[in-house]
């Protein structure tokens, strides 16, 4: 077969199977070429010429972007294993979209979903500091007038993740109720999303609120039929640090379709 024009990605082992370097090229030859030119991995050349090591390849790929793509998706991969890392001589990540990174979460908070679930007892001590909860849900839909919705692999920005989370929600009556009694505004908006199981919070805003604790009333916060805008601290979505951990089955929190149904307060009193 001719294969001096198809796209290669090969990899070379230790003696013990731990990988040690990705890397591709245009044809097969090209994985035989370490070690025995000077080359622009010296710490691979040396490592090649005093050591055994075994040689894998993969492909043909039908296109030179499909093969850096996978040969970028195995570097990340293998660069972020702690127990490869300091031994593999790979020196470039690749092309970026083919690097693994984490899903639901920027890379700022990608240890956050392994930290202990935020359960009911955890709400109920903040309640006891004077803080109230409002929840919404954020599915992966895109609205009609633009506003994006969650998705865990094209993550939308901080300021996406607010103009989502602060509208339009059907508030106005229960704004009206909270007037009468101002410490039952809520202090705090909880972007949820994922499935019921694997909920998780996507953003966690500070409510914008006058020294008697009722919100601050802006411009254009009310809307039709009911609906109101909260005014949130839009700069800062990991207040409580909850930004990325996820929620436990032990907190009363669901949702539905109805345009009610998708939000809740915590705690509900009223």
């Amino acid at each position: 077969m001719d294969n001096q024009n198809e796209q290669y990605v090969y990899l070379y082992r230790d003696e013990r199977g731990n990988p040690r370097y990705v890397g591709r090229g245009k044809n097969s030859v090209r994985s035989l070429a370490h070690g025995t030119l000077s080359g622009h991995n010296s710490d691979l050349d040396d490592w090649l010429k005093a050591s055994k090591f075994s040689l894998e390849i993969c492909g043909p790929f039908e296109s030179e972007d499909i093969c850096c793509t996978v040969e970028s998706a195995l570097i990340s991969c293998l660069v972020q294993t702690p127990r490869l890392a300091n031994d593999f001589f790979n020196k470039s990540l690749g092309v970026s979209k083919g690097q693994f990174r984490p899903a639901a979460v920027p890379a700022a908070f990608m240890d956050r979903p392994q930290e202990p679930a935020l359960t009911r007892s955890d709400f109920d001590r903040f309640i006891d500091d004077g803080l109230r909860f409002l929840f919404v849900y954020i599915n992966a839909s895109k609205f009609s007038d633009g506003r994006k919705g969650y998705d865990i692999a094209d993550i939308p920005s901080d300021d996406e993740i607010a103009s989502r989370s602060e509208k339009y929600w059907q508030l106005s009556k229960k704004i009206e109720g909270w007037r009468s009694k101002q410490t039952h505004f809520p202090t705090h908006l909880v972007a949820l999303s994922g499935p019921k199981e694997r909920r998780f919070v996507v953003g966690c805003s500070e409510i914008i609120r006058n020294t008697s604790g009722c919100w601050v009333m802006l411009d254009n916060m009310f809307h039709a039929e009911g609906m109101v805008t909260v005014p949130i601290e839009r700069k800062n979505l990991d207040a409580l640090g909850m930004r990325g951990r996820h929620l436990s089955s032990s907190m009363p929190i669901a949702f539905n379709s109805f345009r009610h149904s998708v939000f809740q307060l915590y705690p509900d009193n009223d």
